[in-house]
């Protein structure tokens, strides 16, 4: 397929604005042909060039004669949706065990807008730090949807398995979902407190769904 992707502003339209360039290490897609199938394709704009949060339009160019510039605002006409890049921030600047503390989800970054559900079905979920948390949801090797809860979250009553997360957030944000009240048991490890850290795993809505739901 000679379809290809690439991002605007959140608040933009697709064929009319311009593509937004160096946010990825490349500017328009390629397809993940291993990961796509006849209904659905997987597309790779690699990495993130930073971690900051923030919220773009994804426009779709079907590649007509192959031809995909980013240079040409009409050749990414067809809009796709809307891509959220969250980050994590809580409440005090260092988490401590027995320290109370709130978690908030930054989905809007430098954008208008945030991409986030805005309903009060999206849920969190603190799992032990491992490198394969950091795999996008759709990967077989995502740990995020199948990892469970850490057990050293003592407060609040959160998850009851890997999928059922049960603690609302504050309000109903689409910017900015904020739970509160989040406590930790310390780590210890030969009677000394260890610092430890932990991934933060994030769902829209629809979370009570089997992987690949979460």
């Amino acid at each position: 397929s000679t379809n290809r992707v690439a991002l605007i502003a959140a608040a933009g339209t697709c064929g009319t604005d311009a593509v937004v360039t160096g946010v990825f290490a490349a500017d328009q897609s390629s397809i993940v042909t291993s990961l796509s199938t006849a209904s659905v394709q997987v597309h790779d704009l690699g990495l993130k060039q930073d971690s900051s949060a923030a919220a773009y339009r994804v426009c779709l160019c079907t590649g007509g004669g192959g031809a995909c510039n980013v240079a040409t605002a009409g050749d990414w006409s067809q809009d796709v949706g809307v891509l959220s890049i969250t980050s994590v921030t809580t409440s005090v600047t260092a988490v401590h065990a027995g320290l109370p503390f709130d978690l908030t989800v930054d989905c809007k970054g430098s954008a208008s807008a945030g991409a986030c559900s805005g309903g009060r079905a999206a849920r969190y979920k603190i799992v032990e730090h491992d490198a394969a948390n950091d795999a996008d949801a759709w990967s077989p090797t995502s740990g995020c949807r199948r990892a469970v809860e850490s057990t050293r979250q003592v407060l609040p009553a959160n998850c009851q398995t890997e999928l059922q997360c049960e603690h609302v957030q504050q309000g109903s944000s689409a910017d900015t979902p904020t739970w509160t009240g989040l406590l930790f048991a310390p780590r210890v490890v030969n009677q000394q407190h260890v610092v430890t850290a932990y991934d933060a795993c994030y769902c829209d809505g629809g979370c009570g769904r089997p992987p690949p739901g979460v």
